[in-house]
């Protein structure tokens, strides 16, 4: 079973959640305000913070293993096929690609939409990124600025998106303080649930300790 982990900026936490579902089994305090989570090949967290720091964790925890820092206002973090890092930027409405996981600058695209606070992957190696603007998820067509689709979001304040082991996309939105289990990448919802904090951001899945 793979458990999928979200944060709050209210609470300043990340929780564990027991499979996908409301149900938490722990939490623990992130270093600053988080914004953005992923997971790297090794099973270690990556959480983007308010101060534009990436932090490295050991694992799944509150022990922070490293961080750097990178340029622009970030708010949600991936990683691409090669694992290089992609932020963001909120407020340029740009994606940032770092080389590997560091703060070197690789190279950026437009986003969409204005005020982009998900991003995400899908198993075809395509960006996902949604807008608070115009309540959206955009499909990109591999890691640019080309959009190949898109779709209203459920709520009207999208955060965090990511997608489980099955391909089916998983959102946040912190006007409803839930989180969507949607059918496929589309905007049909199978489920949703309320979220443990009444803020959340990031979301990703834990592929490795939960299985």
């Amino acid at each position: 079973m793979t458990n999928l982990l979200s944060s709050d900026t209210g609470t300043t936490k990340v929780y564990v959640h027991s499979g996908i579902t409301g149900t938490i089994t722990s939490s623990f305090n992130a270093p600053s305000l988080p914004l953005g989570l992923a997971m790297d090949g090794s099973g270690n967290l990556l959480i983007s913070a308010t101060d534009n720091d990436i932090y490295v964790m050991a694992g799944v925890s509150g022990t922070i293993a490293s961080s750097f820092g990178v340029p622009g206002d970030i708010t949600d973090i991936t990683l691409d096929g090669s694992g290089n890092l992609l932020c963001a930027d909120w407020l340029a409405d740009l994606c940032r690609v770092f080389v590997g996981l560091s703060g070197t600058p690789s190279t950026t695209f437009s986003l969409p939409d204005g005020n982009t606070y998900g991003l995400s992957m899908d198993g075809a190696g395509n960006v996902l990124s949604d807008g608070y603007v115009n309540d959206r998820v955009y499909v990109h067509s591999g890691v640019s600025s080309t959009i190949s689709s898109s779709f209203s979001t459920p709520g009207s304040e999208p955060r965090g998106i990511t997608l489980d082991d099955l391909g089916n996309l998983v959102s946040a939105d912190s006007a409803a303080d839930k989180i969507f289990v949607h059918v496929g990448v589309s905007s049909s919802i199978n489920t949703s649930f309320a979220s443990p904090g009444a803020d959340p951001r990031g979301l990703t899945m834990d592929l490795v300790s939960g299985c």
